[in-house]
């Protein structure tokens, strides 16, 4: 039995208590939905129930497909998808369920896939003291330098080229969410720490500019975002990329801990 949802919020409404259970599991769900007004080929959501296991997916824009649950219904989502002529060109989820969903999909479509990330999930819930002095909110002034920097971060981590006006709009939206730390009067070390409604706060964007690091300026930012998420209520957490022992470790000694791990993995189509 599946159901293909025709809005985020008829999502939300029903598999709320889902996400609210586990909310380190169904990160980006609760945001992804809320971006869902109407259901099409590239915005949509599905929950699928087969004897007593349940999977929930959802994709918007040009972002991975979110999949969480059992391994026993992926062939089903591999239907739904293919049948419905629903577009993505990535997943993101726990390994075995990723593969398992893109093996069905590739013997109905064709293709192939590789794993693009491998991430894992750290969270804190005591951190540890820092000297946290000099960090401060970033404020309307600050949007295009923080820009830059995003920039910058986005192509040495990912290797990706993001387009700078793109990126300016996106952190107007959310400028207030960034902390900063200047040296000589610039930004040197940035970093986000954006509140969702489930009690969670996910840390993001964290950058030094290279000739400032090994100074403790990421540190510095990372913990005055935690501390301010912790003292509030929230769980703060974040994605790490294994083969980045340098800042895993720099987490590891503000006090995140390891949690669940996700595969970003690329559909490669036959054509290609």
């Amino acid at each position: 039995m599946f159901k293909l949802y025709t809005t985020g919020q008829e999502f939300l409404d029903e598999n709320l208590d889902i996400i609210r259970n586990d909310p380190l599991g169904t990160t980006f769900f609760e945001v992804n939905a809320k971006a869902i007004t109407h259901c099409n080929t590239m915005d949509y959501a599905i929950r699928i129930e087969t004897d007593g296991q349940l999977l929930l997916a959802i994709h918007v824009g040009d972002y991975p497909l979110v999949l969480y649950g059992s391994e026993c219904c992926s062939e089903e989502l591999a239907d739904i998808v293919a049948n419905h002529k629903l577009t993505f060109s990535k997943t993101i989820g726990p390994y075995g369920l990723s593969n398992a969903f893109l093996t069905a999909y590739e013997l109905r479509v064709g293709g192939s896939h590789k794993v693009d990330l491998f991430m894992d999930v750290m969270y804190c819930e005591k951190v540890n003291s820092c000297d946290t002095s000099g960090v401060e909110h970033a404020t309307e002034k600050n949007i295009g330098e923080i820009a830059q920097l995003v920039v910058d971060f986005t192509f040495e981590a990912l290797g990706e080229k993001s387009e700078l006006d793109k990126v300016t709009d996106s952190i107007s939206q959310r400028i207030h969410s960034y902390a900063i730390l200047c040296d000589d009067g610039k930004i040197v070390s940035v970093a986000s720490g954006y509140y969702e409604d489930n009690g969670l706060c996910r840390l993001a964007n964290v950058y030094t500019k290279p000739e400032y690091r090994n100074k403790g300026y990421s540190r510095k930012v990372v913990t005055y975002l935690t501390e301010q998420a912790i003292t509030s209520g929230n769980l703060p957490y974040l994605h790490v990329d294994q083969n980045n022992p340098v800042s895993n470790h720099l987490y590891l000694k503000i006090g995140y801990v390891y949690g669940k791990s996700r595969y970003e993995i690329a559909y490669i189509p036959q054509n290609n």
